[in-house]
């Protein structure tokens, strides 16, 4: 979602409906004000932080189910991918769709199962103390399986300083992205940043894409190192190259599923528990719990 339309009675909403994932994507573009105004965004920092304290309040007391009759299950294109963009904001609708017998219905190009739904990439995010968030945004991760965030940035916007990029980088190591959309800036036409000047070299714009990815690695492997030994609910996809079966958590991490004497079993579109036996800073391993 972008951080305007991150409304109070939104958040409630997402708290609330046991369908939608835990996983918030939720765009920052720049961890510095003055980038921010010049981007049009509407937002300031300190603005973006308390969204995401917003978000951990609300679902403190909420817990998300799993499908009861995962047999049942509508396989859908929901899930394949980490980057389609459903995006359901009218929150009359979600609660709508949260119907035990509620079909699949098209939104824009995505089909939603009756058991998941999307707002803006799957997901929820699961709470801190509202007292220990405000000590530290790193709180989230004292949980067992804090469910994910992540976010999208813009390195080398006309104007940004070697100061105004380090404020993305306190960003990045406040918040502890599990993922982010890392991208150089590049001019595209009738936007209003094509009045500016693009005065960052393409050689600086690479290097503040490689710290902020540097730092990205480091606390996404920190973020799944505690899915280590836990038994997880998975959407299976389809097999990868390795001819794995694998699939999604329901906070949108990517999973292969390594027990070989289930090879020839045809898993897709079904839930399964899944032991996680291994982590990598964007996926995981694990066996089918039996």
């Amino acid at each position: 979602s972008h951080p305007k339309d991150m409304s109070d009675e939104l958040i409630q909403t997402i708290a609330e409906c046991e369908k939608v994932c835990e996983h918030i994507h939720l765009p920052a573009q720049s961890g510095d004000n003055e980038i921010l105004k010049a981007m049009n965004r509407n937002y300031t920092v300190e603005h973006y932080k308390k969204l995401i304290n917003k978000i951990c309040k609300a679902i403190n007391s909420t817990k998300t189910k799993t499908p009861a009759n995962a047999e049942d299950f509508v396989y859908s294109n929901l899930m394949r991918k980490v980057d389609c963009q459903p995006i359901i904001s009218n929150i009359a609708y979600i609660k709508k769709l949260s119907s035990k017998n509620q079909k699949d219905v098209e939104v824009g190009g995505i089909e939603p199962s009756e058991h998941w739904l999307a707002i803006q990439r799957p997901h929820q995010v699961t709470p801190t103390s509202n007292e220990l968030y405000h000590k530290n945004l790193n709180t989230r991760n004292l949980w067992n399986l804090p469910a994910s965030i992540t976010t999208d940035v813009i390195v080398g916007f006309p104007g940004e300083t070697k100061k105004q990029f380090n404020n993305t980088v306190k960003l990045f190591k406040e918040v502890k992205f599990d993922m982010a959309y890392i991208s150089q800036y590049s001019l595209r036409p009738g936007a209003a940043a094509e009045k500016l000047k693009d005065n960052v070299t393409k050689q600086e714009k690479k290097r503040r894409e490689q710290e902020l990815t540097k730092i990205l690695r480091k606390t996404a492997l920190e973020n799944n190192k505690k899915y280590l030994g836990q038994v997880v609910d998975v959407l299976v996809d389809d097999k990868n190259k390795r001819e794995e079966w694998h699939g999604k958590t329901k906070t949108g991490k990517q999973l292969s599923i390594v027990n070989d004497q289930l090879s020839i079993k045809n898993l897709a579109g079904k839930f399964v528990k899944v032991k996680i036996i291994d982590v990598k800073d964007f996926g995981l391993k694990g066996e089918i719990s039996l």
